[in-house]
């Protein structure tokens, strides 16, 4: 399946293995001892929770096993500013930000992800409506994973800033899909301009071949050449010049260079390990963090447990790959 390429059919539509029985449906409960032992609470109104991740890890790790490649941390607490992840063990070179991860706790986790759902499951919730895990909550957790290998490469466009910038044309000019891996994606085809938002129900989320290989998922050979279209830049307007104009925006295209896998390789190195070599199948785990002296919230483990059974990943990746979300 070529991710550049438009396609008949539907690739939303084909299922995917089935999970192992040996996969228990459950979410692992980490409850404090004391007050902020594990959720630093906001001060102010103003000001957003954190998570005392070395903590969390060490905790978690004193009673389960090391079995897990990512960590989805969905705590009961509903002033965090956003959804991230971070690596925590990671050993790739040539895709962008070289730098090894190690953990004193794991030598197997590749990532800890907060997944930041419980303040929309409680603002749904209290108007007594059912909370549902929209496509957006889903490919939430996928983008942070994939957070892992992307967004880094050098030269490409600039500097980039950890997601695929606006005016990077990754699908070879088809307006069917946006690489959940950026916000917007600017095309410029017959002569004619069009931004793709990743709310625009006429395209598909998926990862472009370019992320599939930083990823590890297929070779060099099956990653056209990307557009990057440059732009002029705005005095003072900072952020677009980084990430390049909104689909909004007023904006004018200088000229449109194509990038070549070898030239991003001549940047950033082969990728090691090579897409024969790497892992395509992984697992997950959701983690529930209790805040202290609070109740195991189980209409919400309900729900988390409702999405270990998503089946998106292995759409997104073209079949290529699988997250078993087991505990």
């Amino acid at each position: 399946l070529d991710a550049n390429s438009p396609q008949s059919g539907n690739i939303f539509d084909i299922a995917p293995p089935e999970l192992p029985d040996s996969c228990a449906n459950d979410v692992i409960i980490l409850k404090e001892s004391f007050p902020e032992e594990l959720i630093l609470l906001n001060k102010t109104p103003s000001e957003f929770s954190y998570l005392n991740h070395d903590v969390i890890l060490e905790k978690f790790y004193k009673t389960n096993k090391d079995k897990y490649d990512f960590l989805i941390v969905a705590p009961q607490e509903v002033n965090f500013q956003s959804h991230y992840s971070f690596p925590v063990n990671k050993n790739m070179t040539g895709i962008g930000a070289d730098y090894p991860q190690s953990s004193p706790y794991t030598s197997r986790l590749m990532s800890f992800v907060l997944f930041n759902y419980y303040s929309y499951y409680k603002s749904v919730s209290g108007l007594g409506i059912k909370p549902q895990f929209m496509l957006g909550y889903q490919t939430s957790i996928y983008h942070e994973i994939a957070h892992h290998w992307c967004c880094t490469l050098k030269g490409v466009y600039g500097e980039l800033p950890g997601h695929w910038t606006n005016n990077l044309d990754l699908f070879g000019g088809s307006l069917d899909y946006i690489d959940i891996m950026g916000y917007k994606a600017w095309v410029i085809k017959d002569g004619q301009e069009y931004c793709i938002e990743e709310n625009d129900y006429n395209s598909n989320w998926k990862f472009s071949n370019l992320t599939l290989y930083l990823m590890g998922l297929i070779g060099k050979e099956s990653v056209n050449s990307i557009q990057v279209h440059e732009f002029e830049k705005i005095e003072g307007n900072e952020h677009d010049n980084i990430w390049g104009p909104d689909c909004q925006d007023e904006h004018k295209f200088t000229g449109t260079v194509n990038v070549s896998i070898q030239e991003i390789i001549s940047q950033n190195g082969v990728r090691v390990p090579s897409a024969q070599q790497s892992k395509k199948d992984f697992n997950a785990v959701f983690v529930d963090i209790v805040p202290y002296g609070e109740a195991v919230d189980y209409e919400y483990i309900k729900y988390l447990k409702e999405y270990m059974r998503s089946d998106e990943w292995y759409n997104l990746t073209s079949h290529k790959s699988r997250i078993t979300f087991c505990s």
